[in-house]
């Protein structure tokens, strides 16, 4: 038997554990949004609770006039994709990010992310969002 998930639920508990804890630091949210055996996979962040405060601490100290955008979402089973750009200080063409996190009973459980710099000239002119 197959599994049912709330795909509009998984999609807005993830943009509020992006928007609200990992880029407005509201780090009181960890019960809330995060499963407590959290499984990190990127490369910028520690595992856990522990791991991501001091990705979200260093973030803030490096680029505290960052502007995330959150272009899309898409969902599928207990995993939400967001699609990112992330300006990380006024005319800044920024990084261009995919970020895949698995939801687990109504909380983030676990983040993959790919992340690459946004080119000032692209070879075409169709953008990256």
């Amino acid at each position: 038997m197959s599994e049912k998930h709330d795909l509009e639920a998984n999609r807005q508990l993830v943009l509020r554990f992006y928007r609200d804890l990992v880029d407005g630091g509201d780090l009181s949210l960890r019960d809330e949004l995060m499963t407590p055996d959290y499984k990190q996979h990127s490369t910028l962040a520690g595992d856990g609770f522990e791991g991501l405060k001091e990705m979200v601490d260093w973030v803030a100290k490096e680029w505290p006039n960052r502007k995330p955008t959150w272009h899309r979402t898409i969902c599928e089973g207990d995993l939400v994709v967001v699609h990112t750009q992330l300006e990380r200080w006024p005319g800044d063409p920024g990084l261009a990010a995919i970020d895949i996190f698995r939801v687990e009973n109504g909380k983030v459980a676990e983040h993959w992310d790919v992340i690459q710099e946004i080119p000032k000239d692209l070879k075409h002119n169709n953008g990256m969002f």
